[in-house]
């Protein structure tokens, strides 16, 4: 199996990509999710799953996630905010895998600033908690 120094991802506006280290060179792979603007896509090391945000343009951000190493992927239901705030999500710019202590656990960045947890990777054991007080609207405080 590659070690982490000999392989990583690639997310372009033509899909993703896995790279590996070959001998002294790299060795880009076959486009996953083809045709598609990837913003940022993390390898879960407690598992062989693979997740990517996605920026559709027209219909916003999406989520998709890969149970076999990044051979196939299948699109997620995207997180929800609390409905007073009447808010939805414009980009996922992060994805953690959680604790190796707690499976099934993502940790998702997104704007408006928000915090999804993925309790279970099943989309009806999923919650959304806010983070009310901390900053709404454009991420203009970096």
């Amino acid at each position: 199996m590659a070690t982490t120094n000999d392989r990583f991802l690639l997310g372009t506006r033509k899909g993703l990509f896995d790279v590996r280290r070959q001998g002294g060179a790299w060795a880009l792979g076959e486009p996953r999710l083809p045709g598609q603007t990837i913003a940022f896509a993390v390898r879960d090391p407690r598992s062989s799953s693979v997740w990517a945000s996605l920026d559709h343009g027209h219909w916003g951000a999406k989520l998709a996630r890969s149970d076999d190493d990044g051979a196939t992927f299948e699109k997620t239901t995207p997180p929800t905010y609390p409905e007073h705030t009447g808010a939805s999500a414009k980009y996922y710019w992060v994805i953690e895998p959680g604790p190796a202590d707690q499976p099934g656990h993502v940790w998702i960045g997104t704007d408006p600033v928000e915090i999804e947890i993925r309790l279970s990777w099943g989309d009806a054991n999923r919650r959304t908690v806010a983070i009310d007080g901390v900053v709404r609207g454009p991420s203009t405080w970096m």
